[in-house]
């Protein structure tokens, strides 16, 4: 029985000294590993020189600018426009007094109030051209424009409107205080009292063109551009005239012309 006993122990023994030599060495491997925690990366800044930059002018809401514009009639000659009056000559003017606002109330789509003029001397059919007087139309149009925004310095823009205007004509006094001609009058010295039957021409009152503009506006600097102009306007009006109390019957007298104009505008 103590033999067996013996032998059992000294098995015992001999096991637990194999295990031990014989154990694996617990490695890094050989643990669980925790979970990695994402590394999160700061982003890149972008030089400023890399975004491009957005030009300035191309999104403007409101400016205010003048023109100074140079003009040519449609018709200029004709048999007869009325009475003995055969040519109109177009008087240009050019003070840069053509004032006009722009409003953009989208990007593409916009809308313009501006001022116009145009005047004409009347012509008869005496050999040495002399004048009963000018012709005035003069008002304000209001147009729908449409722009080619973009990035550049150069912003095209198109549109059609309408002017509403007032007629109006300036007599010579030789010919509204019933003198022969304009000679008779300076040699008599000008008298402000009529000889003979007075005369008076009557201009309608008012009149609507049509209009059809196109340009280019030309940034300078931040808040200053320039501007190129073309406009056409569609305008007729009627015109009758009175003499020695008699009113003669009206007829039509074309003012139809073209425009085209530089200026410049300030841009809020």
């Amino acid at each position: 029985m103590k033999t067996g006993m013996l032998v059992v122990l000294m098995m015992a023994g001999a096991l637990s000294v194999y295990a031990e030599t014989n154990a694996v060495p617990e490695t890094d491997a050989s643990r669980p590993m925790a979970p990695e925690t994402p590394v999160v990366q700061a982003p890149e800044s972008v030089p400023a020189e890399s975004v491009p930059a957005k030009a300035e002018g191309t999104m403007e809401r409101f400016s205010i600018g003048t023109r100074i514009t140079w003009f040519e009639l449609e018709t200029t000659r004709k048999n007869t426009f009325l009475g003995h009056i055969d040519e109109l000559e177009a008087i240009q003017d050019g003070t840069p007094d053509k004032l006009y606002a722009d409003w953009w109330f989208h990007r593409y789509v916009g809308a313009e109030v501006s001022l116009e003029r145009v005047e004409a001397r009347t012509h008869n059919d005496d050999p040495e051209g002399i004048s009963d007087g000018n012709l005035l139309a003069e008002g304000f149009a209001v147009s729908l424009l449409g722009r080619y925004a973009n990035q550049s310095r150069i912003t095209p823009f198109a549109g059609v409107g309408v002017a509403f205007l007032s007629i109006a004509f300036d007599e010579e006094p030789w010919w509204a205080l019933g003198y022969g001609n304009p000679e008779d009058y300076e040699r008599l010295g000008r008298p402000a009292v009529a000889r003979g039957k007075t005369r008076e021409m009557l201009p309608e009152d008012s009149g609507e063109g049509f209009i059809v503009a196109a340009g280019a506006d030309i940034r300078l600097f931040r808040h200053l551009s320039a501007s190129l102009y073309w406009r056409y306007m569609d305008l007729d009006t009627k015109m009758g005239y009175r003499t020695a109390g008699e009113e003669k019957a009206p007829k039509e007298i074309p003012l139809s012309n073209m425009a085209y104009g530089a200026g410049l505008k300030y841009v809020f």
